[in-house]
């Protein structure tokens, strides 16, 4: 049951790095509403859509192998809690998630104007 315990607890993780270093190197080609990292400011140009896809696939990167790390050492060492210890770190992998959104769109709108024109060229 521990083996169970510790695939589920490290899926989130895993993908996460899994997408941190596939988007990072090979963001998606064209710029769509159906893959990616896709918010209004991401998809305002192409450049804008490389540049996100590169910081936050550098975020999902380092933040997806910290949980992966957290998610084994914790249930290894908390297996008696291994219910309770899923669930706090389903709750911090969302909430990872869901943050790590924030410096990803200040970084866009820190090196692009509001059309999606980088600052540095005009």
């Amino acid at each position: 049951m521990l083996i169970f315990y510790l695939l589920l607890n490290s899926l989130v993780p895993a993908v996460l790095l899994f997408f941190g270093c596939l988007w990072s190197k090979r963001p998606p080609a064209k710029i769509n509403w159906a893959y990616g990292y896709r918010t209004k400011a991401s998809m305002k140009s192409e450049a804008t859509w490389l540049f996100a896809h590169s910081y936050y696939g550098r975020i999902l990167r380092i933040s997806g192998g910290i949980l992966l790390v957290i998610a084994v050492v914790s249930l290894l060492i908390f297996r008696k809690d291994a219910l309770w210890v899923i669930l706090w770190n389903s709750v911090l992998q969302i909430l990872t998630l869901l943050l790590s959104v924030i410096p990803t769109e200040t970084a866009l709108r820190q090196k692009f104007d509001k059309d999606g024109i980088p600052r540095n060229k005009k």
